[in-house]
């Protein structure tokens, strides 16, 4: 019993002085210095840069000791939004820093080679965990008190004209760009459209969606027809249709009464965002899907916020289906974010399982009917798997590049089948699947897939590191905030190059040179370099993390229900992880989103019971 009490009472004081003396205070403080030091500064050691460490410390110190007292419930999303921050902050940082590809060095013993690296990782995840849980818990204590809606509207706002003059400002503030980049931009992948455009259906392939090459077809024939080039018809076309959405977003805005200066924000976002007015004429399908895009969140974010009203009116019905198939026909990973939305939307709206399931499978069933039925009738040709599976074939290719040697002659054999094998140990490149996908026998798997998916599995199981690291590395940019948004990524932030080819030989003729060379900076994002927050906004990976905080902050305010608006966005940044390179462009329909992430955060919960 004594040395039960004597355990008890060693307890119970160092509880008190852990309390009076503030250790924890102390501790994490320390810990994030730590972290800092070897993240920013390629720790040596803790004198290393001793005045930042210093500074550091102190404000730590300050922060923690002000912090308030909060139950598990309310520290619970702050530490999880926290800690797969921090994870991603340290195994990003451990990619670039020490291997750039390969995740195995965290457990390596390699003679000193690698000291003590797995304890750094850990120190940074536990360091920086801390202290964005606390600093993420102070923003959202702030913002649960807001909402910015059913504010008094300038009379502006009010006009029934408003919406129009909205869409014409949009139109004409993007005019610039055209004149600069005149006659306009076609996207790397134009080639192939222009070609298909030219000798008709027959010639069409779904590699590239033959909804946005017969788009570029009617631009052509409208051309010649009003003997315009037709890449300025398809430039002023696709800038009435972009501006439109986004003015639609905008009515949106003002149809919740949201602040002024809120709506006044995302006009001028819309307005005099470079980037905006750039994509505004490149001839890609990303900005097509995102006109589709945000057209489809207007009416997701009505059928969860007004459900009853949503399933009365026909009109509502049709709109959603359409926009969702449209999305699917104009990309073609989408039908396999579409299909993870729908199952995950069903599944949490489950007490409306009746009258959800035909609005949610309706596209699935029209787009299958268009890619089975319609397009063999218009002898469009179908694809292979190859693109779908440029993370299998990466992940096969690290393994060939890091392993070759451990792999036996009858799976070498196997690899072979599929893919070039010495390419794979020659010419493997950790952010870009292209050279690798490039060898794929797509014949061959069609007919043998099975076999494929039996090597892909051995592989795995002998190599479950690599087959990881292979995975994180191909689309750094999409989750680790400080990898390089241009540089070793095989494409360039905007393509805003005038390629030649044999169907458009036309050349540049500026009709604005200094303009063009600003956006030029834009495009190769030569202006947003050495600029931290600027830098940031305009990154490949902001969208992940503004959707994560998003999600995080609807949660915590407990409009959980609406976080079903994010989820086509989340499940369409899931399919590019999966996709051959990390592409700026990929992202944009994200991007134009920005406006409806902000009001998410901000909206209150006075709509939550509507949706019932």
């Amino acid at each position: 019993m004594k040395i039960k009490e004597l355990i008890l009472n060693g307890i119970h004081h160092f509880i008190v002085l852990w309390k009076k003396y503030k250790i924890s205070a102390w501790l994490f403080s320390l810990l994030f210095v730590y972290a800092c030091q070897y993240y920013f500064f390629d720790f040596n050691s803790l004198g290393n840069r001793s005045m930042i460490s210093f500074v550091l410390f102190a404000l730590c110190m300050m922060i923690y000791c002000k912090e308030e007292k909060k139950t598990c419930k309310e520290k619970k999303i702050p530490f999880l939004f926290a800690f797969f921050f921090s994870v991603s902050l340290a195994i990003g940082n451990i990619l670039i820093t020490h291997n750039r590809y390969d995740l195995s060095i965290l457990f390596l013993d390699d003679k000193g080679k690698y000291p003590h690296i797995l304890f750094h990782v850990l120190v940074m995840i536990v360091g920086f965990t801390k202290m964005f849980e606390t600093l993420f818990g102070m923003a959202l204590e702030k913002l649960k008190a807001i909402d910015i809606t059913h504010q008094k509207m300038w009379k502006l706002y009010e006009s029934k004209y408003f919406f129009f003059i909205i869409w014409l400002l949009l139109f004409l503030s993007w005019l610039p760009a055209l004149l600069a980049y005149y006659p306009g931009i076609l996207g790397y992948d134009a080639g192939s459209k222009l070609g298909q455009a030219e000798e008709g259906f027959r010639s069409y392939t779904t590699f590239q969606p033959p909804l946005h090459t017969y788009i570029w077809h009617l631009c052509t024939v409208l051309g010649r027809l009003i003997h315009v080039d037709e890449l300025v018809v398809y430039g002023i076309i696709q800038m009435f249709f972009l501006s439109f959405a986004l003015a639609k977003m905008i009515q949106f805005f003002i149809k919740k009464q949201c602040h002024n200066l809120f709506v006044l924000g995302a006009i001028l976002f819309f307005a005099f965002n470079p980037v905006i007015a750039i994509f505004s004429i490149v001839m890609v399908k990303d900005v097509y899907f995102s006109v589709f895009f945000v057209l489809f969140v207007l009416e997701l974010i009505e059928l969860i916020e007004n459900m009853p009203q949503f399933f009365k009116k026909k009109k509502h019905f049709m709109r959603f289906c359409l926009m969702a198939v449209l999305m699917c026909m104009i990309r073609n990973n989408e039908i396999y974010a579409y299909i993870l939305f729908a199952f995950i939307a069903l599944v949490c709206l489950k007490k409306h399982f009746r009258k959800l399931l035909p609005l949610l499978i309706m596209p699935i069933v029209l787009y299958a009917g268009i890619r089975l039925w319609l397009y063999p009738k218009l002898g469009i040709y179908q694809e292979g798997m190859r693109e779908a599976l440029s993370v299998p074939i990466q992940q096969i290719s690290f393994v060939v590049h890091q392993k070759g040697s451990e792999i036996s002659k009858e799976d070498q054999e196997h690899i072979g089948r599929f893919l070039n094998y010495y390419s794979a140990a020659k010419e493997y490149h950790p952010r870009w699947a292209d050279p690798m996908k490039d060898t794929f026998v797509s014949g061959y798997f069609e007919e043998n897939k099975k076999e494929f998916l039996t090597i892909w599995l051995q592989l795995f199981f002998k190599y479950p590191s690599e087959y990881f690291s292979a995975f994180l590395s191909l689309n750094m940019p999409y989750w680790y905030i400080d990898a390089n948004t241009v540089g070793d990524y095989a494409r360039p932030y905007i393509e805003d190059n005038l390629f030649e080819y044999v169907e458009y030989n036309h050349p540049r003729d500026s009709k604005w040179p200094a303009l063009l060379e600003k956006y030029h900076k834009v495009a190769t994002f030569e202006a947003f370099e050495g600029k931290p927050l600027v830098y940031h906004l305009f990154s490949i990976t902001t969208p992940f993390w503004l959707m994560m905080v998003t999600i995080s902050v609807l949660c915590y305010k407990g409009n959980a229900q609406k976080v079903l608006i994010v989820l086509p966005a989340l499940t369409l940044w899931f399919t590019h992880m999966a996709g051959p390179v990390s592409n700026f462009r990929y992202i944009f329909p994200m991007i134009v989103l920005y406006p409806i992430f902000v009001f998410l955060m901000l909206e209150g919960k006075r709509n939550e019971e509507e949706s019932g």
